[in-house]
C-alpha cells in the first residue's frame, strides 16, 4: 500500500497502521490549538492583563504558537518537495488545516472518493516521517 514512502525513507519496519493513527490525532488537534491562538488573539486585542490560567501568558502563547507552526511548517515542508509528496501535503492541508470534508477534498483536488483513503493515508505516513514530533511507531521484533 505505502512501500514508495517507506522505501523513500529507507525504513521497512515501520507500524503503518499506528503511524498514521497518531499523525491523524496530531493533525486533528490543530483546530485545537488554531482556536486557542484566535481566543489568545483577541484578549490581547481586547487589552485584558490577565488570563485566567495557572501558566504564564507567554509560555501559553508561546506553545500555542508552536504546536499550531509545528503542523502547518510540516505540511509546508512536504508541499516544497517532489510533486508526488505535495499532492500529499495539499491532501492533509485541505483535510486538515481547512477543515474539508473528504467530499470537498475530493473535489478541489479532482481525485476520486475511492482512491482518497489510500491517498490520505499515503500522506499521513510521509507527514508522520518528516514531523520533527516523533510520530513514527514501529514493530516490534519478535
Amino acid at each position: 500500500m505505502t512501500q514508495p514512502i517507506n522505501d523513500l525513507f529507507g525504513r521497512k519496519n515501520i507500524d503503518e497502521s499506528a503511524t498514521i493513527a497518531s499523525a491523524k490525532d496530531f493533525l486533528k488537534d490543530y483546530e485545537f490549538w488554531h482556536l486557542q491562538k484566535l481566543h489568545l488573539d483577541q484578549i490581547q486585542y481586547l487589552g485584558y492583563k490577565k488570563l485566567p490560567t495557572l501558566e504564564m501568558p507567554s509560555e501559553r502563547a508561546a506553545k500555542i504558537e508552536l504546536e499550531c507552526q509545528l503542523r502547518t511548517h510540516t505540511i509546508q515542508v512536504m508541499h516544497n518537495d517532489t510533486e508526488n509528496v505535495a499532492f500529499l501535503a495539499d491532501i492533509l492541508r485541505l483535510r486538515y488545516l481547512n477543515g474539508y470534508t473528504i467530499t470537498k477534498t475530493c473535489f478541489k483536488l479532482a481525485i476520486s472518493e475511492r482512491s482518497f483513503t489510500r491517498r490520505q493515508n499515503e500522506a499521513l505516513l510521509a507527514f508522520a516521517l518528516v514531523c520533527p514530533f516523533n510520530l513514527v511507531s514501529f514493530k516490534r521484533l519478535s
